[in-house]
Order: C-alpha cells, then sequence, then structure tokens
C-alpha cells in the first residue's frame, strides 16, 4: 500500500484499507506490531559511532607511544613490565570508553527531547509520543505549532493552515481541507489539499489524521532522506584550552624524554648500574601519558553530561554541553512573557452571572446554582471526549474544577437527573463548544465560548432563575467585565443555553474568570539569581498573544520600574541606564532586541525566555532560548531507563510553546509548581553548572599536584641511574587511584558558602592560582625532600639497618601520597569538614582498595612480583607513610593566598 493514492479515498476506505477507526485509533497491540524498524526516520538524529568514540580516545599521542613502547618491551621479551602496562591501560581504556560511551549516548538522549513529538489515539485514549514511534493507521490530532511527523489524511479540520516543506530549504503555505477536491491523478503533494505531510508545521487551525506513510516512505522522506537534526559540534572554550595546554605539555616532556633516558644510562653506567633503555624509555613514555590528555577531557565532558542528567530528572533539559556553559556565563535573563513566573494553568479567580457575582453557590440564587450545574455538565462531557485539536479542555479544566468544587455540586445526583447526549466541539475563539443535554425530558443546548462576539449575540439572560430580555445597558455591563477581564491577563468563558443548535435567542447564564497561577516565589528566585550573577529583566508588552506579566506582579513591586513613555517625555533613549531598571513596560519585540543590542555591545551574555514566536526570534540574536514544552522518553540512548515520561511543562494540561518553538530553544524548564519550575529551575540549573566548574577546578588541581609529586619522585633517582621505579608503577597509581579522584569530584555536591580555592581552570589565572597555592607547594616541596633523606639518614645511622628494600618504600610511599593528596583537596574544597572526606563512598572505596591491595602485595607473592616486590620490613614500611605526614601538615596548615573580600560575592565562573 506504499504507492496508494489516499487523496481520492474516502474516510471510511481508509479505515478499511488501513483497518483502524478514526474514532478510536488503533489498538495499543495493533500499533506494536505495525512499528518497522526499516523504514528509517524523517528527522535523523546524528550518534556519534563507537569507532569515532574510540577514534577520540586514542587522539592522544603520548598515549599511542606507551602501547608501542610496551609493544617493543615484549618484543625485547621484558614481559613483566610490557604486560603490566598494556593490562593496566586496557583496563583503564575500557573504563574511560565506557564512561565516554554513557555521557555520548545521554546527551544525545536529552538532545532529541528537543524533537517534535506527536499527540495520537490509541484504543481510545490518548498518548504523547516520540516521533519515531507513530505507525501507519494511527489517528494523529493536530494542532497549531504541531511539526508534522508523518505523511496523513485528514479526517475532520477546523481551519486547518500548514507551512508545507517542499525540500530540505523551502516551504510553501496553504490552507488544508478534510472534503477538498483532488484530481484523480495528482502527483504533485503541494496539490493534496485533503492531505498532511511529514515537515510540515501547523500555522493555524486544527484537524484529526489518520497516518499513512512514516519515515523514508512520506514525501519528504522519500525525496531527501530525511532532515538531519542540528547539532552543536563545538568545543567548550575551556576544553579548547585544556587542549592546548595539555599538547604543550606533553609534546615538552616528550621532547625531554629522550635526554633524559640518556642522561638515566650513563649515571647508571657510571654508577656500574643495569638500566635498559628500553625500561627507561617506557618509564619516561608512562610519566608522558599520565599528564593532562584526551581522557582528561573525556572526563571533563562526563562531569558536565552527569550534572546535565540530572537537572533533567528535576525539570530542566538542557540541549549542548556549550548551551550549559553559556547559562552559567549569562548576564541578563530577559523575560519577554508570563511563562517564567506563572504555572500555566487557569486557575478559577471569580464567577459572574446577571443576579451579580457568585459567592458562595450552595446558599446563593436559583440562577448561580443552575449556572454551577451547567458547568459540571460541560466539564463532565468534555474530560469523557478526545475533541478534535483545538479547544478549551486542556486550558480550562483546572479552572472549571476549583469552582465546581467551591460550588457545592452534587455531581453524581446531577448526572442521573441530566444527560449529555453529546458533545459539539468548537475552537472557543470563532465557534463555540456545544453540550447537547436532556434534563426531564427537556433538551436544552449549552454553548462555550471564549468570544466577546459571542456575548454580544445573547438575547436573553437567566435572572433570579427566570429567563429575561437582556437589555442593551446590560449588554454593555457584561461587555464591560469581559473587556476588563482581558486587560488584567484573565481570561474569561462565557456559558449560555438556547433551544436548539443555531444558537438562535441565547440565554446568558453567566462568566467564569479564570487566570493563570503565580509563582509565589518568583521574587526570591530573581533574587537567587542575582546573586548567581544574572540579573532577570521583565519585559511588559502593551499586547500579547501569550501570558504576559500581570498586573499583580508589577503590584508586588520588584526593583525598579520604567515604561516606555518615560523615555520619550524625558527625550532619553531606550537604552538609558541600561541594566539599573528591572521592569519596562510597554517594550514590543523591536524595543526587546535593541536592549539585546546594548547588552552584547558591552560583551554581556543574554538568555531570552519566553514561549511566543516574537520571544523564538529575539533569541536569534541572544546566546539561547529557554522555553517551555512537554517532554517525552525516547527509545535512543544509552540512558533511557533513567529518562522515564516526565512533563517538562509543569503538568499535563499547563500551556506550553509549540512544537515550532521547541524545537528552536536551548533550554526547556517546567512551567512553576510546589517550587520547582521557572525561575527557580533556572536558578538551578545556573548554580549547579556554576558548582560543577569548581568541581572541575577542584579535580584539575588534584591533577596537577599529584603529577608533580610524581615528577619528583620518579626523576631524580633515574637521573641518579639509581632506577627504582618504574612505567607499571607508575600507570597503577594513574589508572586506578586519579580514577578514584575523578569520581570523588564528580560526585561532590558543596552546600552552602565554600572557601575560594586557587582557579586552575580559567586559562588567565591558572598560573597565577599555581604560584599563590602556597600550602601545596611547601607540601610538595617537604614530602619530596623527606621521600628522599629519611631513607639517607636512617640507613646512615643503621637505626632499621641497611636500606635493601627501595622499591618497597617508593611505591607504598608513591600510593599514599596519591591518598593523602585526594584527603587534603576534598578536606579543603569542603570548607575543612571531615565529613566532606569521609562522607564521600568513592574516597571511602579507594581507602579500602588501598588497604587490601597493600596486604595483598606483601602477603600474596605473585602479585608482589608483578610490581618487583618481595617484602617490606616494617620498619621500612612504616618510613613510608612519614612523607604523606609531611605533605598533609603543610599542605593544610599553610594556607594559600586568597582574597577574602570577595567571599560573599557570588560564585561565578571566569570568562
Amino acid at each position: 500500500m506504499k504507492n496508494e493514492k489516499w487523496f481520492a479515498l474516502t474516510p471510511s476506505e481508509i479505515e478499511q484499507k488501513l483497518n483502524t477507526n478514526a474514532a478510536t485509533g488503533l489498538s495499543r497491540k495493533a500499533a506494536r506490531s505495525r512499528a518497522q524498524k526499516n523504514e528509517g526516520s524523517i528527522f535523523i538524529l546524528p550518534k556519534k559511532s563507537i569507532l569515532k568514540m574510540l577514534g577520540d580516545l586514542f587522539s592522544d599521542f603520548a598515549l599511542i607511544l606507551l602501547l608501542l613502547a610496551a609493544g617493543v618491551s615484549l618484543f625485547f621479551e621484558e614481559w613483566h613490565s610490557g604486560l603490566i602496562v598494556l593490562l593496566l591501560n586496557f583496563l583503564h581504556l575500557l573504563l574511560v570508553f565506557g564512561l565516554y560511551y554513557r555521557s555520548q549516548r545521554t546527551e544525545e538522549s536529552l538532545s532529541s527531547l528537543f524533537c517534535p513529538t506527536v499527540r495520537v489515539v490509541r484504543g481510545g485514549r490518548l498518548f504523547c509520543l516520540d516521533f519515531r514511534s507513530v505507525t501507519v493507521g494511527d489517528v494523529m490530532l493536530l494542532e497549531e505549532g504541531d511539526v508534522i511527523c508523518a505523511d496523513g489524511r485528514i479526517i475532520t479540520s477546523d481551519r486547518l493552515r500548514v507551512r508545507m516543506r517542499l525540500d530540505r530549504e523551502q516551504y510553501c503555505s496553504m490552507d488544508k481541507l478534510s472534503e477538498g477536491y483532488v484530481k484523480p491523478n495528482e502527483h504533485r503533494a503541494s496539490e493534496m489539499v485533503n492531505m498532511v505531510h511529514a515537515g510540515s508545521v501547523v500555522e493555524k487551525g486544527s484537524a484529526r489524521v489518520i497516518v499513512t506513510a512514516t519515515g523514508r516512505y512520506t514525501y519528504l522522506g522519500a525525496m531527501t532522506g530525511g532532515i538531519e537534526v542540528q547539532r552543536s559540534k563545538a568545543i567548550l572554550p575551556m576544553m579548547k584550552h585544556l587542549q592546548k595546554q595539555s599538547v604543550r605539555i606533553n609534546l615538552a616532556m616528550l621532547i625531554a624524554v629522550i635526554p633524559l633516558c640518556i642522561l638515566s644510562l650513563l649515571a647508571s653506567a657510571w654508577g656500574g648500574g643495569t638500566v635498559l633503555l628500553s625500561a627507561s624509555f617506557l618509564t619516561m613514555l608512562g610519566l608522558v601519558a599520565t599528564t593532562a590528555s584526551q581522557l582528561t577531557l573525556i572526563f571533563i565532558r562526563v562531569f558536565y553530561v552527569n550534572r546535565m542528567r540530572k537537572l533533567a530528572t528535576n525539570t530542566v533539559v538542557i540541549r549542548s554541553l556549550k548551551t550549559a556553559h553559556r547559562l552559567a556565563e549569562a548576564d541578563y535573563l530577559f523575560v519577554v512573557d508570563g511563562a517564567l513566573l506563572s504555572d500555566g494553568l487557569l486557575h478559577f479567580d471569580h464567577a459572574v452571572c446577571a443576579d451579580g457575582v457568585v459567592s458562595n453557590v450552595g446558599t446563593s440564587t436559583p440562577t448561580a446554582k443552575y449556572f454551577s450545574e451547567m458547568v459540571s455538565l460541560y466539564h463532565s462531557a468534555v474530560t469523557r471526549t478526545i475533541t478534535t485539536g483545538v479547544s478549551g479542555t486542556h486550558n480550562y479544566l483546572d479552572g472549571m474544577r476549583e469552582f465546581i468544587k467551591m460550588s457545592g455540586v452534587d455531581e453524581e445526583a446531577l448526572l442521573i437527573r441530566c444527560t449529555c447526549l453529546s458533545y459539539g466541539v468548537g475552537n472557543m475563539i470563532n465557534s463555540a463548544e456545544q453540550v447537547c443535554i436532556s434534563d426531564r425530558n427537556q433538551r436544552i443546548w449549552l454553548n462555550v465560548s471564549c468570544s466577546k462576539d459571542f456575548l454580544s449575540d445573547c438575547s436573553y439572560a437567566m435572572v433570579g432563575g427566570q429567563k429575561k430580555r437582556l437589555t442593551d445597558e446590560g449588554k454593555e455591563k457584561l461587555l464591560s467585565l469581559w473587556s476588563d477581564a482581558v486587560a488584567s491577563y484573565k481570561t474569561p468563558i462565557i456559558f449560555s443555553v438556547c433551544s436548539d443548535i443555531t444558537l438562535s435567542d441565547s440565554c446568558f447564564l453567566g462568566m467564569l474568570f479564570l487566570k493563570e497561577g503565580i509563582d509565589e516565589g518568583w521574587k526570591k528566585n530573581i533574587s537567587q539569581l542575582r546573586t548567581l550573577g544574572c540579573k532577570t529583566i521583565l519585559f511588559v508588552p502593551t499586547s500579547s498573544s501569550v501570558p504576559a506579566i500581570s498586573n499583580e506582579f508589577l503590584r508586588q513591586g520588584l526593583g525598579s520600574f520604567v515604561s516606555k513613555e518615560t523615555f520619550s517625555k524625558h527625550g532619553k533613549p531606550l537604552s538609558y541606564r541600561f541594566g539599573s531598571f528591572d521592569i519596562y513596560r510597554g517594550f514590543e519585540k523591536e524595543d526587546v532586541l535593541l536592549l539585546l543590542k546594548e547588552a552584547r555591545a558591552k560583551g554581556c551574555s543574554v538568555f531570552v525566555a519566553g514561549l511566543s514566536e516574537d520571544a523564538a526570534e529575539i533569541a536569534e540574536q541572544a546566546d539561547g532560548l529557554i522555553s517551555f514544552a512537554p517532554m517525552m522518553s525516547y527509545t535512543s540512548g544509552y540512558l533511557d531507563e533513567e529518562l522515564r515520561t516526565f512533563e517538562v511543562a509543569g503538568r499535563q494540561n499547563s500551556s506550553a510553546s509549540t512544537q515550532a518553538i521547541k524545537e528552536k530553544a536551548d533550554v526547556l524548564v517546567a512551567r512553576p509548581s510546589s517550587n520547582v519550575g521557572g525561575l527557580s529551575s533556572v536558578s538551578k540549573a545556573i548554580f549547579e553548572i556554576q558548582r560543577l566548574t569548581y568541581n572541575i577546578s577542584d579535580y584539575l588541581r588534584y591533577l596537577f599536584w599529584i603529577q608533580i609529586l610524581r615528577i619528583v619522585i620518579l626523576i631524580p633517582p633515574m637521573l641518579f641511574g639509581n632506577w627504582i621505579l618504574d612505567a607499571r608503577h607508575l600507570l597503577l597509581c594513574s589508572c586506578v587511584f586519579d580514577v578514584f579522584a575523578f569520581f570523588s569530584f564528580l560526585e561532590y555536591q558543596k552546600t552552602g558558602k565554600r572557601r575560594e580555592i586557587p582557579n586552575y581552570f580559567s586559562k588567565n589565572k591558572m598560573c597565577t592560582s599555581v604560584f599563590s597555592d602556597y600550602g601545596m607547594i611547601v607540601g610538595t616541596v617537604v614530602a619530596s625532600l623527606s621521600f628522599f633523606v629519611l631513607p639517607m639518614i636512617f640507613d646512615a645511622i643503621g637505626v632499621f639497618g641497611k636500606h635493601l628494600y627501595p622499591v618497597e618504600y617508593s611505591f607504598v610511599a608513591l600510593i599514599l601520597l596519591h591518598w593523602t593528596m585526594l584527603f587534603v583537596m576534598r578536606y579543603d574544597a569542603g570548607g575543612r569538614r571531615w565529613n566532606s572526606v569521609f562522607g564521600d563512598l568513592s574516597f571511602v572505596f579507594e581507602t579500602i582498595v588501598i588497604v587490601v591491595f597493600l596486604f595483598a602485595l606483601f602477603l600474596w607473592q605473585p602479585l608482589g612480583l608483578l610490581f618487583r616486590v618481595e617484602k617490606s620490613p616494617l620498619p621500612y614500611f612504616i618510613l613510608s607513610l612519614v612523607p604523606s605526614l609531611f605533605f598533609a601538615t603543610f599542605a593544610l596548615r599553610i594556607s594559600p593566598k586568597r582574597m577574602r573580600k570577595n567571599l560573599n560575592k557570588p560564585n561565578k565562573p571566569n570568562k
């Protein structure tokens, strides 16, 4: 049926051919059985292949040389060193690849959440699905802003207009009709007015559609092979800086390897030693490979993706690493509508009828009681029906439910007395929704609309429980109430009854006034954003078709306030004193763009928050767009089980951005509800990413100083021809204990105020941070001196006897120094609190591993032989603890130079 002329068939014929039902759709079982993986996808989500990931791992030149050197060692039959080096590298690469693969698939899954979703009817129930889950025979419900992801035949439509995608670049706007005429032999998709095609965007109206083709069998899929979703491949600035620095360090150390090897061989020859060139070269390359490398960059990437995944479970979805970095550095947040400040749900505000304001329906007038009963019957009708598309069902249900609860209507008794015979779908703007009700054998048509024209058409009103003609004066009062509500950003819903479906002689019952709920903590959240270095500016336009910042926000007050008329009155440009005002009133899109240009000229970064087309256009000139949309978990990616189904819009029926806006968004957050979503989520995201910067800085600080310790312990003996430790010992420490450090800093959650630490993350401050870290400098110098001097002193005194176990002493001391270094870093970063160290499972687990390994090393001979360890007398084992003791004492007692006056300032990453 791939080449079937669906446009020439009637809906009933299509139902028979596809074995589906236009009302209830496919059954869930039938939909699963029809899913075909070989149909491809109309939107192609790029996925990095395993080969490319392996290529990223092996792009480190030092690592390749190390593997080659291990191969050379095996060639010259140096089995111990060669095999152990290969094994350690293999295990390390396996772990890193696992982390890299997991983070890559997680990032792809998160970015796929920005792709279109589709609402389908299956088994009479409404589902929101991933676009790849739609199959032939599904019944789609389309609304304004939806991105169509399959070809389909229109069954019913209401003023449907789509922007059809003709190819990869061109679009064409056209009206669509369920009963539109199409030539029998038509082959041009643009002329098929009763069909919709994948890739198109619904500009207005709604429709119910039966899917006829998916994936590569759609018109656009067959012609283009699918549209590839663009994904940012830019490297983060700090990662680019670290990459350059690591290349320079590796290159410098590689250049120094050969001279060091030669010096080691000469010193060994003069001293009568037996240092081998291959072993010396392998050790030097091991030292190079453990410096900052491509693997370090992968670890940093894992840091970011791990935090992004956790934020996603808290209703904040960030598109990419680049977006996360930009968000953390945002200087301004332009809120162009009320989406961040309200919950997107229309709550009950008040109700009026011709008798006056409805206050307590239970003991109120007969008109008010009758009105509340009609609202209850309408609510019952719409909640039991799957509508075609644009209707008041999702937006108004919460407010109506609140009104019904307040009114005290006995819904069960009402439904026994009255029967809802039918429900006629309208869009509540141009056409009313209608419910046919049978009450005591009397048929009544209940009409519901939001239109002012609908109110003008009412000829009668229910007064005192009786139908009376509505006077011109009374009609003017009702119209005035309607206008005042709209001006206050409230939504009026008009109820009337009549005796037939033509709406003739409609009798006005009453009006419900609904308004969006306000985020109670909005002022607190704005204050938190300000402490994070991001100033929130609210824009109140003169007119808006989206949720606007209501007068209730303005009455609560927030800092300085200015209107556009004020600038005109005083002859000042709109950019005058930009940054000193918190609320701009009367500013339209062009005015906001002007202020955005002013901010960018000052070198500031700006994010825009909103769910309208205007917000999306403004965001094209900014650093990113924050919006709101229902989200789903998908079937792609490694961590699908962790990205379970959730609604980023706060609740299922809260208002959200359209699919078209969602595709353009950089960050998706929930509408505010119960201290989750809105500004709270944005604040949390910025705080978490900024805090992540310090985690990474702590980790880089650890890597820098532990490598300094390795160098000062490893190289001096080699220069004197005394080759004690080799690549095996070095790689064990770097591949095992550095990984423990990574997990320790990855999971570390800092709370409260933290001590300012040297910034090993900033390009401009790295050198300054290193030389101002006095505690680490003194601790490293003292530890390295004690490492060399103490054995000589005790050897000369003869207290412990002749020093015959240099490998055992040095290896144990090196392992303990790794443990001590991590302890010092964590203790310092945690505000010098013990629970910040021993409350960390990674650190505790590392401690256990070290203890078990040391016991096994000296008690199990095969393991000892692998690392040239025979035994270790207790005195020298105790002596190996001394360098760590010295290091911890001096590193913790001598504090780095810190700028105390800046401790109370916001912790914001350097740009």
